[in-house]
């Protein structure tokens, strides 16, 4: 195991591996604000064994990190508006569907799967606990005796609960709820598990530039995706057919515009999926 290094030790690493670190002083400050394995991270892609490209500086890894930033700022956004739809589109279905009993997925009978149902359960109620003294959960408590509705308990639901309760839906009802999208059930799935993993992956930090997905989302022919790739431009593509509803799209579209032309100098938009004619494919 390696021992701790103190941050003049770790900028002398990176000096001797060939690193251009042009302003010590600064370098030392975003240091000590900026994980080191963080930051380089992002100078993977320009090293060679245990030395650096020459030229490499560790500006530029500070520029692909704060790249990083803005793009993770706008993809929260996004997904919080795809996971809403997602949520209310289930709801909205499940409450027609059984209009004299709103609290129907409480049924272990309800579930396909009736271990995954107590787990879900389990999960639920955790969340409810966690957030029992939010004015709208603390009123079901006191006044309904903990019973949330299906349209007031998906406010609650995890995008993992979503997942869960979607995939054990009777065949029917999926079919109804994905066909709303112009969806198979399987995409409609796939498309739930794309945003969880990404809404994740947004709130833990994870890098976004240069990285590789283990799953991309499910399209139909109609989707007349021809781009296909496991980069960052995948999730794109998905986020503007869940926003084909949304008219601030067209508004989003230039913020992304906007900060690509930014980072112009610094970015390879081969490494993060996006075609040269990226804009005219997602405004159409």
């Amino acid at each position: 195991m390696k021992q701790a290094k103190t941050i003049d030790e770790q900028l002398d690493i990176l000096q001797n591996r060939g690193l251009v670190i042009k302003n010590r002083d600064y370098a030392y400050k975003v240091l000590q604000n900026i994980n080191y394995y963080n930051l380089t991270g992002y100078l993977y892609l320009f090293k060679e064994e245990k030395n650096y490209h020459k030229d490499t500086s560790l500006e530029l890894a500070i520029k692909l990190y704060q790249f990083d930033n803005e793009m993770r700022n706008l993809l929260l956004s996004l997904t919080t508006e795809a996971e809403q739809l997602l949520k209310t589109r289930i709801a909205y279905q499940i409450a027609l569907s059984y209009p004299k009993n709103p609290c129907i997925y409480t049924k272990k009978s309800f579930f396909v799967n009736s271990k995954e149902h107590s787990a879900f359960m389990s999960k639920f109620k955790k969340t409810v606990s966690r957030n029992k003294e939010i004015p709208f959960v603390k009123h079901h408590i006191n006044h309904y005796n903990g019973a949330f509705p299906i349209w007031v308990a998906v406010e609650l639901f995890t995008m993992g609960n979503l997942k869960y309760l979607y995939r054990n839906l009777p065949s029917k009802l999926k079919k109804i709820i994905s066909r709303e999208l112009n969806l198979s059930p399987e995409t409609f799935e796939s498309w739930i598990e794309n945003i969880r993993i990404l809404r994740n992956n947004l709130a833990h930090n994870m890098r976004l530039y240069g990285t590789k997905n283990r799953y991309v989302p499910k399209f139909e022919k109609h989707h007349e995706v021809t781009i296909k790739n496991n980069r960052l431009f995948v999730y794109f593509l998905l986020l503007k057919e869940l926003s084909q509803f949304d008219e601030h799209w067209l508004r989003d579209l230039d913020r992304l515009e906007d900060i690509i032309q930014k980072y112009s100098d610094y970015i390879d938009l081969k490494l993060i999926g996006f075609p040269e004619n990226w804009k005219d494919i997602l405004s159409k």
